[in-house]
This record gives structure tokens, sequence and C-alpha cells, in this order.
């Protein structure tokens, strides 16, 4: 009997110990779903767009209860960023969305740089110097007298 009550303790305490693991677990995830989402979200008080999570004022802390309370309901990190666009407008948002000009605004940047790399590259081949072979032939070339020069030169010497 007494050996039953033992591991009837055993295991009463492990159960105990598992569930404020999870609970702990549960409390971290959340705190961490907090965080992320505070990390992508700007601060509608105005001073000088920091987001919210590194931003002190009151409207920050504000913001974060709301999000934290969101997270207790079981909101996802969607429906939370919808909610607060829909409360703030498309500026409290810390990553504008992929669609329509914004969409352009995340491609022509790169498109700029793709752009003026290649341009960078056509000049740089434009301005190198020719090569040894090519340069040699067009001065023998150039030294090179043409017939007419040559028939004067000609008679030149020929009256001394």
């Amino acid at each position: 009997m007494r050996r039953h009550r033992s591991a009837l303790a055993l295991t009463l305490a492990t159960l105990l110990v598992s569930a404020a693991a999870l609970a702990a677990e549960a409390q971290t995830t959340e705190t961490e779903r907090v965080s992320k989402i505070t990390n992508n979200l700007v601060c509608t008080c105005g001073c000088a767009n920091l987001i919210v999570a590194k931003c002190g004022c009151g409207q920050a802390a504000e913001m974060t209860s709301e999000v934290a309370a969101l997270v207790q309901k079981g909101a996802s990190d969607a429906e939370i960023f919808q909610a607060f666009e829909k409360k703030y407008g498309p500026a409290v948002l810390g990553e504008p969305k992929a669609e329509g000009f914004n969409l352009l605004a995340w491609i022509l940047p790169f498109v700029g740089l793709a752009l003026g790399g290649a341009t960078v590259v056509v000049v740089l081949r434009r301005l190198k110097p020719p090569d040894a072979a090519a340069t040699a032939a067009d001065e023998q070339a150039a030294a090179q007298p043409d017939e007419e020069t040559r028939r004067l030169i000609d008679e030149e010497l020929r009256e001394y």
C-alpha cells in the first residue's frame, strides 16, 4: 500500500511539474509572439517612426497591450496585423504589403541596381584600351606613306 502511495505521489509530482513547464512554455511562446509582432508595427505617437517594441512612449505600451490581448484570444499574426492596419492605417505596418504600388517599391531598387551595373560594365568595356597587336598594325599602316606621297618624295630626291 505504501508503495502505491509513493508511486501515486511521484506520478502527481511529475504531472504538476509537466503542467507547470507547459504553462511556462505557452507563456514564453505568447511573449515571443508579442515581441515578434511589435517588432513589425510602427508606433503611431509620432516620435520618429520607431517600432512599437523600441518606443518607450505610452502609445507603444498601449499597442503592446492590444497585441498581447489579441494573442491571448488566439488571433493569428495576420489577423492582428489586419486589425492594426484597419485601426491605424497602412502606415502602422513595419513592412509594406507586397501588392500594387508597394510591389513596385520593392522591385524597382533591384532593377535600378541591375541597370546601373550593366551600364558600368558597358562603359568600362568601351573605355578599355585596344590590344597591342591592333595598335602596332595601326601605327605601321600610319608610318607607310601612300602612293601619291611616295611619288612626290621620289621627284624631290631626283632633283638633288
